[in-house]
């Protein structure tokens, strides 16, 4: 029985996560999208020293348990942007707020739009960097993650 990784699968994930953390903020720098750069520099400057902890050798034990806590942090701040931008479209088509008193103007639409995604983007990037530093923890301990291997019969 022979072992072989399966590299494409691997190469895939890598690939789409660099284009997830470099594609969004060329286009917002060159359609002048100040906001979401502000927000992704600060998701940066925080991620980095927790993915960095990460890849360190060698691993220390209280390592694991920060990168997880950062994550899962990440995780449950975009669950909840992510529902209030659904409770904002909701009332925004319900016609709630105009029966409120509110304004006719777009801009609740938009907020709920921009908050939507914001709270998707961050948190498959979240999910991503989590899913990589998972791999690379498992690894240097010495587990193989098993989805990436797979068994070939001679």
């Amino acid at each position: 029985m022979k072992v072989e990784r399966a590299s494409s699968v691997y190469l895939y994930c890598r690939v789409t996560l660099v284009g997830l953390v470099l594609i969004p903020p060329v286009i917002s720098y060159r359609l002048s999208y100040w906001r979401f750069l502000y927000i992704w520099g600060i998701f940066t400057l925080l991620n980095t020293p927790i993915v960095k902890s990460a890849f360190k050798q060698p691993l220390t034990s209280h390592i694991p348990r920060k990168v997880y806590r950062w994550f899962f942090v990440v995780f449950v701040l975009c669950l909840h942007v992510g529902i209030i931008s659904i409770v904002m479209f909701v009332i925004e088509l319900a016609g709630l707020r105009q029966c409120a008193g509110g304004s006719p103007d777009s801009s609740f639409f938009e907020t709920a739009f921009v908050l939507a995604f914001y709270a998707l983007y961050f948190g498959v990037l979240g999910r991503d960097f989590a899913d990589l530093c998972s791999e690379r923890m498992a690894t240097s301990l010495g587990v193989h993650p098993k989805k990436f291997l797979f068994v070939i019969s001679s």
